[in-house]
């Protein structure tokens, strides 16, 4: 919205497909969490996903105020102390105005950048835990980059967008 202002770095990790001639499509994770660090798990994830990624390219991306792409430090949260809501707020105000631009919203943006920037037409997006809702604000926001999503989550929602019942 204001490109004047500050920026995040985003860290991602593409893992190419192992089999012959071009990738089905890439296939982009998000653990949830919020929190989790995708490249620090994206060793599970290759291993989890490892039939896939013959025809599959793979691509982790921190989100932002993660792991390596711009780390939000906020010890009350992240290691679960004290009154979470206090924690929650302190940590807001701790950013500032910047606060409201790290909900999933932005993140489906910065996934929608990597995407682009590495010339992908359309991605499937696998989220699981909170990960699904990172997954449904992107297809919110770039269904026209999505080829498939999964959300393997148990966050149930009753958006009509996500459990519609065909006639």
């Amino acid at each position: 919205a204001d490109p004047a202002s500050a920026t995040i770095p985003i860290a991602f990790a593409l893992t190419p497909h192992t089999g012959p001639g071009p990738a089905v499509s890439t296939i982009v994770i998000s653990n949830g969490g919020p929190g989790v660090s995708n490249l620090l798990s994206d060793p599970i994830w290759r291993d989890r996903l490892a039939g896939a990624l013959k025809t599959h390219d793979l691509i982790a991306i921190d989100h932002r105020g993660i792991g390596q792409s711009g780390a939000i430090d906020c010890p009350a949260l992240q290691h679960v102390q004290g009154n979470q809501l206090d924690a929650a707020r302190a940590c807001g105000t701790s950013l500032g105005t910047a606060s409201a631009r790290y909900g999933s919203g932005d993140v489906a943006d910065d996934v929608d950048d990597v995407r682009a920037a590495l010339g992908i037409d359309k991605i499937d997006y696998y989220g699981v835990s909170y990960g699904g809702v990172d997954v449904r604000a992107y297809a919110y926001r770039h269904a026209d980059h999505l080829r498939a999503a999964i959300l393997d989550s148990p966050d149930f929602s009753t958006d009509d967008a996500f459990f519609r019942t065909l006639p």
